[in-house]
Parts: C-alpha cells; structure tokens; sequence
C-alpha cells in the first residue's frame, strides 16, 4: 500500500497527518472512557472472544465457555492470541463473569489498553485505506474529504475501544476492497498478487463477520466482469473470478469441514446464521419495537435472548420452528416489524430511548451529512469508474444482512454501509465547485 501523503498534491500533504493525528486522538480519547470490566459487561462478547482466544492456545479450537448456544467465527479470536501469550495469567488481577459462564475471563488493565491501542493504529489504517479507494476515483480531495469523514465519525471511532470483532473486520474487509479496485493497474503478475491478497483479507473477514459472505459472490462477478471489460476475453474472466474463489476457499473450507465434523453443519460459524435470523424474525423481537422505556426494552431483549442461551432448553429446530409461527400466524404484524427494521436500519442517529442526547446528538451530526453526501456522490458523474459496482454492492449487502435478515444494530450497519457512503460522499465533497478539477484522468476510462 502506498505511504498516506503519497499522491497528493504538496498543499495537500500536510492536511492528511493532521486528520489522521486527530482521528487517532479521538480514538485514544474514548479509549480512556472504557472501563476494562464494565465494557467487557456491557459488550459480552468480548468475554467471549477472550475465551475462545485461550482455548485455541490450549488446543481446544471453539470448545470455550459461552453464553449462547451457537459458535462464533475464529477471526476475532485468532487476533487476540498474541495479546493472550504476551500477558501471563498471574498478571491479571480483574475477573469477568456473569452468571452461567465459567470460568471467569481473566484481564488485566494493561492487556484491555494495548488490546485497544492496536484497534487505534488499525483504524487509522483503515481511514487510509478508505481515503484511497476514494481517491482513486475522485482524486486528492475526494481522499482527504472520505479520510476526514471516517477519521471523525463517533460512530466508527467508539469501535476498537471495545474487545469486540468490528474495527478488525472493518480493516480486512476494506482492505480487500481496496485490492480488488487495483486491479486495472500494474502488469499481470501484480494484478494476481493483488486478487490473491483480496481474497486472503475477504477470507479473513468473514471469519470476524460472517454475513460478509454474502458479499464474495458479488466480489466474485465484479472480477470476472472487470476482467473481460480489460481484455475481452472470457477466459480471463472466468480465471479471475476462480482465482478469486479459490483465494477465499483456502481459508474458509478447512473451517468449514471441521464443523461439519464436530458439529454437523458445513460453515464457518455454527447456528449463528439460524440463530440471527430467527431473533430478528420473532414475536419477542417485535415487542422490543413497541417498548416505551429503557426497562421495557431490556425486558424485551431479555426475553428474546433467553431461548438462545447455552442450557435454555430451546436448539435451532425450536428457534426456527417459533419463528416461521410467528410469520405464518401473525402476517400482519411480521410485515409491520420488517418496515420498522427499515426505519431503524436507516435512521441517522442512535435510539434517544437508550442513548444520552450528547451521543444522539453526535450520531446526528455525523450521519445525516454522510448519508445525503453518499447517496448524491453515489449517481453522481463524478463516481462513474469500474469500481462503483463494487462499492455499491458491499452497500446493499450491509442492508439485506443488517437491515433485512437480521437483528438492527448501529454496529452492523456501520461496517459496510455507513462506510460505503463516506467513500461516496468524499467523492461528492470533493466535486463542490470544481466540477472538473482535480479528477484523475482514468476514472471514467476503462480500468
């Protein structure tokens, strides 16, 4: 990847650091408002990770103490292993637990902050990378415009204060992007490397978040398209794209036969998929819509996580069988939740019944400019290039998998679709005024 100021102009180059030193801070900034053992309370997953982290050390692969009955992807887990080896156990005086997990998570104040240190330097190498994916199309200040918008965005910076999966899939799954739209350029050799470089940070990916495999089959057509747009050859079309499989399949196959092995189902992440689309298609999911107080809606959610815990008495036939009775039995209001889906999904600012109005307020500001400036940049003349297809499809793949299938949750949208559109929304900003100026001379030339 090239150096941060590399390509831009000289009146430029001192502007980038300046963001990314800023985003840093504010990322360090949060950083220090966590609480080791509150966050990892609040965010119970992260006790999870931690634990599926030290069994893999142990040589126990996913056999860890759970909360819910279903297996978590190795992607997250696999990142916290050096950070498991290089703090001892004895060093660890805080313990974690809720009921029902066992044994406790060990932590200790300095492993929480270098955890949350590195999720710092990553996310900057993610506002690089995504400034150059804008860049590309939109030139200098389309990349300074989308760095700045993700180097600030509260929503994207809160991530990696958190021991959870998001800034280290937002990183590799861009980072895939990223190699993927390069490759119009360079002599073929390069272009394989960087397909096969795609692949492995799209493989790894979906380790962290499944529902990105929903995007490898899109990645896989733009490829063979781009492919054929380059040469005009069906043959290399269909080399890229099974390039591209294999790349990805290296990875994810050997996962996805141990399960089926020692769990009986042929994927990466066991009942997880089941798990999420039967919560998000209940009556008890339905209920948490109509909740009027923060009691209410914990109540709510309680019920709907219960039969989903490890000892519940419920397995995924069950959880199934609730869902489609619900659907089949009550059609009206199954279609009235999807619409409510829609609007929490799109709604530019945090839940003012759960969240303080500082942090509304802030999502509020950082949304609502990002989602009117990506939706123009994305029609817009400015962003006509090879790789608008690409972008527009990670977009719709966020929709489907966290507006559509799934449970809403900020987190789930902010990965793929919140992103999308800074990227489109930079190249927007940047054409204010200079509808021509400073556009790179191939964005609209075939790649």
């Amino acid at each position: 990847m090239p150096l941060p100021t590399a390509g831009l102009k000289t009146r430029f180059r001192w502007v980038l650091p300046c963001i990314l030193f800023l985003g840093f801070a504010l990322r360090v900034g949060l950083m220090f408002r966590e609480d080791p053992v509150q966050s990892m309370l609040n965010q119970n997953d992260g006790m999870e990770y931690l634990a599926y982290a030290r069994s893999i050390l142990d040589g126990k692969g996913d056999d860890h103490a759970r909360i819910f009955d279903l297996v978590r992807p190795p992607g997250y887990p696999l990142f916290l292993i050096p950070f498991e080896s290089l703090f001892p156990m004895e060093s660890r005086h805080l313990l974690v637990s809720i009921r029902g997990f066992e044994p406790p998570v060990r932590i200790s104040d300095a492993m929480f902050r270098t955890i949350e240190g590195v999720q710092c330097a990553i996310d900057m190498a993610t506002a690089c990378i995504v400034g150059l994916i804008a860049g590309r199309i939109g030139g200098s200040r389309a990349r300074l415009w989308t760095t700045a918008l993700y180097a600030f965005n509260p929503l994207v910076a809160v991530f990696p204060a958190w021991v959870m999966a998001e800034t280290v899939f937002i990183f590799l799954t861009w980072l895939g992007i990223f190699l993927l739209q390069s490759l119009g350029e360079g002599s073929s050799p390069q272009r394989w490397r960087r397909l096969v470089g795609a692949g492995i940070a799209l493989a790894f990916a979906c380790l962290c978040r499944p529902s990105l495999q929903a995007f490898l089959p899109v990645a896989a057509i733009w490829v063979g398209w781009i492919g054929y747009r380059r040469t005009g050859r069906l043959r290399t079309a269909i080399a890229q794209m099974a390039g591209l499989t294999v790349a990805v399949s290296v990875w994810l196959l050997p996962l996805q036969v141990r399960n089926l092995w020692h769990h009986g189902e042929f994927n990466i992440a066991p009942r997880y998929a089941t798990a999420m689309y039967a919560m998000s298609s209940s009556r008890e999911y339905y209920a948490t819509f109509a909740a009027r107080t923060p009691h209410e809606y914990y109540a709510s959610l309680a019920r709907l996580f219960a039969p989903y815990h490890v000892g519940s008495g419920k397995y995924q036939a069950d959880w199934v069988r609730d869902a489609s009775a619900f659907r089949r039995g009550r059609p009206a209001d199954w279609w009235r939740m999807q619409g409510l889906k829609m609007i929490g999904f799109w709604r530019p600012w945090l839940n003012p019944m759960l969240y303080a109005w500082p942090m509304v307020a802030a999502s509020a500001l950082a949304t609502i400019p990002t989602f009117l400036a990506g939706f123009l940049g994305m029609f817009s003349r400015r962003s006509r290039h090879p790789s608008r297809p690409l972008l527009v499809g990670i977009v719709i793949v966020g929709y489907l998998t966290g507006g559509f299938l799934f449970i809403v949750a900020t987190r789930f949208r902010v990965p793929m679709v919140d992103i999308g559109l800074m990227v489109f929304g930079g190249i927007w900003l940047a054409g204010l005024g200079r509808p021509d100026a400073d556009t790179p001379p191939a964005a609209s030339e075939p790649a």
